[in-house]
């Protein structure tokens, strides 16, 4: 593999970890995923907890600290609202599909279509409907998808699982990004156009280092996860000084925070800015136990 592929393919990469950055920490609660925030004025104890938006089903179950945690407080709080709930949905859908009914194939040349769909059959669990519909998605988000069909029938996602224990609570269910034209933008930018040239070495290389990647976060390793990507990504860093005057007010109330795990990285991650605005951030350990088809898979692999 020549240098250019390897750069192309650790780009791909750090989209799917969620603009992970490299930078060594400069306190040692950068390394967790999890954190008790108490607010400067009210005294408030909250929570922040670094998710990992899809996984294969039954890699992962919300541990019973979490579950306890949720009982002590008002409201959850994730990333984005509820897309079905839009005036205009079909702008969020042209933003990460392509148009018409077009799939990445479309754009493959026919040696790369025949080879590609060969993958797809031996290497990518889940049923033809499922598989079309990540196909219809832009590369970002079908790798995203495929992530998940690669090692299981079915795609999960941590946020929509804390929602289903906060709706049992009957917690408030509350987002940070409430602007619909913004939640647009942000999905605008990234689903922007990518190459497909060699998109099946791309995927491959990518699943099974998120694999790799997965295995980190359960075992809290948050420095482990930040040296599988290349640097840190604006738009992150953008969004979480975004969020941070919304936090500043929810957080006078106890609040169960859940944001992507890049998030929760760098000299700029939503903590340390919670920090230096006077809250106290105290880690809490969260190592969770590696399933034993992923443990088998990681002793197979071979990842650089």
């Amino acid at each position: 593999m020549d240098i250019f592929m390897i750069k192309k393919l650790r780009l791909i990469l750090s989209l799917l970890i969620f603009s992970v950055g490299i930078q060594k920490p400069t306190q040692a609660q950068d390394t967790s995923t999890y954190y008790q925030i108490t607010h400067p004025e009210t005294g408030a104890v909250s929570f922040l907890l670094g998710t990992y938006h899809n996984y294969p089903e039954g890699w992962y179950e919300v541990p019973d600290q979490i579950k306890s945690d949720l009982s002590k407080v008002t409201a959850l709080v994730t990333e984005l609202g509820d897309v079905s709930s839009f005036t205009k949905p079909e702008k969020m859908t042209k933003a990460y599909r392509y148009k018409s009914g077009k799939t990445i194939l479309d754009y493959m040349k026919k040696w790369q279509r025949d080879e590609f769909k060969r993958y797809l059959d031996e290497k990518i669990s889940g049923s033809e409907s499922q598989k079309q519909s990540a196909l219809n998605r832009r590369p970002y988000f079908m790798i995203n998808q495929l992530f998940g069909l690669r090692f299981s029938d079915s795609v999960m996602n941590m946020e929509n699982e804390l929602k289903l224990l906060a709706r049992e609570k009957n917690l408030p269910l509350l987002d940070l990004e409430p602007d619909e034209k913004r939640i647009y933008q942000i999905a605008k930018q990234y689903g922007r156009k990518t190459p497909v040239q060699n998109i099946q070495l791309t995927i491959d290389f990518t699943l099974t280092a998120t694999a790799k990647m997965f295995s980190h976060y359960l075992e809290g390793d948050v420095e482990a996860m930040k040296k599988m990507g290349p640097g840190p990504g604006q738009l992150a860093i953008e969004r979480n000084r975004y969020w941070l005057p919304q936090l500043d007010s929810m957080l006078k109330k106890p609040h169960f925070v859940a944001v992507g795990a890049g998030h929760l990285m760098g000299e700029e991650g939503i903590h340390n800015l919670l920090r230096k605005e006077g809250f106290e951030v105290v880690p809490i350990p969260m190592k969770l136990p590696i399933p034993e088809d992923l443990e088998l898979l990681l002793s197979k692999m071979e990842i650089e």
